[in-house]
């Protein structure tokens, strides 16, 4: 018990210097202390297809600025997991591009939401990845659809059943 008080004091102190990532096993030891941290990443977004077929992405918004994240690379919408606040966003977000100019001559008729996931350990910075691996970083990443919906002709989007 001493030993492992004694090493998270150790990597805490380097951590507080800023020292951190010098190597795979301090990375690896300070995160091993959240064992209910998950184990992928998502970035979540939601397309408008018009009636012509082409498809906008309305969500983040140019007003919802990617900037949460260690890196600054998450809206609001990809920290919380709930399906429900991103269906509002998206209904918000409708009604911003159906007022839009883009949207005038050529209406929106159904929307994904999307979602783009990897494994978390492809966030490691190259170097620690190459150390606690072996093999370059491929930053893999996969899509799923969340959900869907049609939009009614006033604007309403009618949602699918969830299975």
């Amino acid at each position: 018990m001493l030993a492992y008080l004694g090493m998270s004091l150790w990597f805490l102190g380097r951590h507080a210097v800023g020292d951190s990532a010098s190597g795979p096993v301090p990375y690896l030891f300070t995160w091993d202390m959240f064992p209910n941290y998950p184990s992928w990443s998502a970035r979540r977004i939601a397309l408008v297809e018009t009636q012509s077929g082409q498809y906008f992405q309305i969500l983040p918004s140019r007003r919802q600025q990617y900037r949460r994240g260690s890196e600054k690379t998450h809206s609001r919408l990809d920290l919380p997991r709930n399906d429900d606040a991103l269906r509002q966003a998206a209904e918000v977000a409708l009604a911003d591009f159906r007022s839009s100019s883009a949207s005038s001559d050529d209406p929106p008729t159904y929307v994904f939401l999307l979602e783009q996931f990897w494994p978390v350990r492809f966030n490691l910075p190259d170097d620690l990845y190459e150390a606690a691996y072996g093999t370059e970083n491929p930053r893999r990443k996969s899509w799923r659809i969340v959900d869907e919906s049609a939009v009614g002709p006033n604007g309403e989007l009618e949602w699918l059943p969830r299975p």
